[in-house]
């Protein structure tokens, strides 16, 4: 009983050091984007289901879901994610890699889901998070000279351009920015960052030529008159 006091002491007093702002503007944008959710659903899920708000109550749960998974991570010490980094990794690479197999849901012309039949996931959404720990890892034990840390980056490039493959240009685009990003706050040699940079705005430069509907999506964006 006395253990389970102190645990529990421990876990409330791993919340006094909260930051209320970004926890209530977290919140807040959470349910500013199931407002947008639920207006734009409305017709769609009556469509499918003949019920106006199934969709709706389905994001909905979803972000029940996240809120409570979002307290519990609040409490765990991310150190502990620095020993997992290349295990989890690896894990989203065999995932990532399924969704070429019968696993992966083609919609729209893209695979970006796997179905495993009682519920479907987008690997590239956990995939993020893979290569940011990655990349922490990398930055973390980082020295220019030592090339041996550098597969820790290359690894990351792999997720990154396996998610492009899908295709997944927008989930692609993000973490290619926030690689950019992560490197150069941590500092990295600007000639390091340079020919980088290049090699990935030319690679989004030419799927997105090479891409019916992405080049449809600027046309439209240019002339919405169209």
């Amino acid at each position: 009983m006395k253990k389970e006091e102190n645990l529990l002491k421990n876990w409330l007093e791993s919340y006094k050091s909260i930051d209320l702002f970004f926890l209530q503007l977290t919140i807040a944008l959470c349910l500013i984007g199931l407002m947008f959710a639920f207006s734009s659903s409305v017709y769609e899920s009556y469509r499918l289901t003949n019920n106006f708000w199934a969709l709706s109550l389905k994001q909905f749960a979803a972000f029940l879901i996240g809120l409570v998974l979002m307290f519990f991570m609040m409490s765990f010490n991310y150190r502990l994610l620095n020993k997992v980094s290349w295990q989890f990794a690896i894990a989203m690479l065999v995932l990532m890699l399924l969704l070429f197999s019968p696993l992966g849901v083609v919609s729209g012309g893209s695979r970006r889901w796997l179905d495993f039949g009682i519920f479907q996931i987008q690997p590239a959404e956990i995939t993020k998070l893979a290569v940011v720990l990655l990349l922490a890892r990398f930055l973390t034990y980082y020295k220019w000279y030592d090339f041996k840390q550098y597969h820790y980056l290359g690894f990351s490039t792999l997720l990154i351009l396996i998610i492009l493959k899908q295709p997944d240009l927008g989930s692609a685009g993000i973490l290619g920015i926030l690689t950019f990003l992560m490197l150069f706050l941590f500092g990295f040699p600007i000639w390091g960052l340079i020919p980088l940079s290049g090699i990935v705005l030319s690679g989004v430069y030419f799927k997105i030529v090479s891409t019916a509907y992405q080049m449809n999506r600027i046309k439209y964006w240019l002339h919405p008159e169209l």
